[in-house]
């Protein structure tokens, strides 16, 4: 429902805002891409062979939204995040969710091979730990070092998000996560 509700929410909304941060920004207009790695965790638990079996439509999927993601890009000058136009804020997000949760079924359907030995490797399985963390603040950090030069101000601020979301993790969100896994074995 959440898949399809985004974009008709989006489509909706868009006309009522004069900027693109709340489409960008707020989560009930993006939630798609959210949602449809739900959808494929719960078709995984379902059937853990799910990835395997739809490979090959995933990467259909996945070099069909690339293309028309691209086309409409180079033919559609207001098809950009900050035109704010209904195109885009439709069309152009949900590509972004079509492209991105068939790349994810494509990576999780590889076998044991050099990319999956890399995509697992322990830097980056803790960085999708903090990674969430690191989303939510990342703005904070960019604004917090905007007086600095450019590649000052993307070292500065990427070692900073890096930081409090390391912070988050370690002080809040495994304990959190640890005590419940606990209630959930005691449910069982």
């Amino acid at each position: 429902f959440l898949v399809v509700a985004a974009p008709v929410a989006r489509g909706l909304v868009t006309p009522l805002v004069h900027t693109h941060s709340p489409i960008y920004f707020l989560t009930p207009f993006r939630v798609d891409l959210l949602a449809s790695g739900g959808l494929i965790a719960w078709y995984m638990h379902n059937d853990p062979d799910w990835p395997r079996k739809h490979a090959g439509k995933a990467v259909v999927v996945m070099v069909a939204s690339l293309a028309a993601f691209a086309s409409c890009s180079f033919s559609i000058p207001s098809f950009r995040t900050g035109a704010n136009g209904l195109m885009f804020n439709t069309t152009g997000y949900t590509l972004v969710m079509l492209f991105f949760s068939s790349l994810l079924v494509s990576c999780i359907a590889l076998p044991e091979n050099t990319i999956h030995r890399f995509l697992t490797t322990p830097v980056l399985t803790y960085m999708g730990k903090i990674s969430y963390m690191m989303y939510l603040i990342h703005e904070i950090a960019i604004s917090f070092f905007k007086h600095f030069g450019p590649l000052a101000k993307t070292g500065a601020a990427l070692a900073a998000t890096i930081c409090f979301a390391a912070l988050s993790w370690e002080l809040m969100e495994r304990r959190l996560c640890s005590a419940r896994q606990k209630a959930l074995r005691s449910d069982a």
